[in-house]
């Protein structure tokens, strides 16, 4: 991105750890959320070694937000939302009418921080009137290794909630279940999103026998 092309990046969360050779648990590649260009960006950055394992710098690989959300409902079937920490809402799957914007979508700080202190046994949930329609949307703390970088919602709309009531005595805990899939499908995604494109790299640039 021509955003960053010139700039000292040494100093974000996610590339620090990096250039300082700090490894842990979770291995030596790091990830974190970043605007560029106006995009919400998921940041993978692994470290760069020469022949003798010496550290030599860094390689950053993008993958919109956007685009694992998608994957992600494409999974659940569900819509997703992801927060910042100000409770405004980052990337969603939405397709929203009326003139509506992404900023509709926003939650408040202290929803932000309810989320976060949850101890994990109860699921905190919110009705949403989206497109002139009624939602029941979950939330969860958006975790990438060990660290929260943020918060996510699925939600589905009330009358499909309802239906699975009316149908099934465990229909409410199917939709609590959900939000739990969603964060097990964000993870492999998320998780992808660290090694794939890393490994493409790595391989791309890699010598050619001889």
């Amino acid at each position: 991105s021509n955003t960053l092309r010139g700039q000292n990046l040494g100093s974000l969360p996610m590339i620090k750890p990096v250039l300082e050779g700090q490894q842990d648990q979770f291995g030596d590649k790091y990830a974190g959320i970043l605007r560029i260009d106006g995009e919400v960006v998921l940041l993978t950055v692994a470290p760069i070694r020469d022949s003798s394992g010496e550290l030599v710098g860094a390689v950053l690989i993008g993958t919109p937000l956007q685009k694992i959300l998608q994957e992600t409902k494409y999974n659940v079937l569900a819509d997703v939302v992801a927060y910042q920490s100000d409770g405004e809402a980052l990337a969603m799957t939405y397709l929203l009418a009326d003139g509506s914007d992404i900023s509709s979508l926003n939650i408040t700080p202290e929803l932000f921080a309810e989320v976060l202190q949850g101890s994990g046994d109860t699921t905190i949930m919110r009705t949403l009137t989206i497109n002139m329609r009624e939602h029941q949307a979950a939330y969860a703390p958006l975790k990438i290794r060990r660290d929260t970088l943020g918060v996510i919602s699925v939600s589905l709309p009330n009358t499909i909630v309802t239906n699975l009531i009316g149908t099934n005595r465990n229909g409410l805990s199917i939709v609590f279940s959900l939000l739990a899939v969603v964060v097990v499908v964000m993870g492999f995604g998320i998780a992808q999103s660290l090694s794939l494109p890393i490994q493409s790299c790595l391989l791309y640039t890699s010598p050619s026998p001889r």
